[in-house]
């Protein structure tokens, strides 16, 4: 992975924090909102992470992959009515709510992202 710049690699990191929280959440005690949580931590962070991109000029592989990834990601997934439906309807049901946490997770590893991803943020 070439050099992608502090605020780039911070944001790509924040994204792996939060993809591994949802992964090992505590889904028993864990409730929507944990859920929800998460799930913003990714938008927030995928957004910082194609503004690092474009304000930084970085070029090269690594930068052209990450910004893909962050476009695509921003404009293709919103978990936003999915959450809010589970939230009103079957906010008690563990089965749900796990099931969501894990597809927001899952849907980071399409085209290697969740790779991509690590390698910039370190590890």
């Amino acid at each position: 992975m070439g050099p992608v710049g502090d605020d780039a690699m911070a944001a790509a990191a924040d994204v792996v924090r939060a993809h591994d929280a949802l992964v090992g959440m505590a889904y028993p005690r864990a409730t929507i909102g944990d859920v929800a949580a998460e799930w913003g931590r990714i938008r927030e962070a995928m957004g910082r992470l194609a503004g690092a991109l474009e304000a930084s000029g970085a070029a090269g592989d690594t930068a052209s992959a990450l910004a893909g990834h962050a476009e695509r990601y921003l404009s293709g997934y919103d978990f936003t009515r999915e959450l809010g439906l589970i939230a009103a309807t079957y906010a008690a049901d563990t089965a749900r709510i796990r099931a969501i946490g894990l597809k927001i997770a899952e849907s980071l590893g399409e085209r290697g992202m969740m790779d991509d991803l690590r390698g910039a943020a370190g590890g």
